[in-house]
């Protein structure tokens, strides 16, 4: 699913003009944990959105750790 919603996440979300970078973040993720939490669910998986935002979180987490460690993404 994130194949779908990784590129607008990329290439779309850092051309809104948020307040700041993490208001971006939390905008982008928002959108990403419902449009594939709503993909999953329409495609029979139980828990689909549980599942989005646990996937969601755990690429969040690691992309903000190595931000903090290396400066990127």
């Amino acid at each position: 699913m994130s194949g779908l919603t990784h590129p607008i996440v990329w290439f779309v979300f850092p051309r809104v003009p948020f307040g700041s970078y993490d208001h971006m973040v939390v905008g982008a993720e928002t959108f990403a944990i419902v449009v594939e939490g709503a993909l999953l669910t329409w495609a029979g998986l139980r828990l689909g959105f549980l599942w989005s935002l646990f996937g969601n979180l755990l690429s969040v987490s690691l992309g903000l750790w190595c931000r903090s460690i290396w400066g990127w993404p």
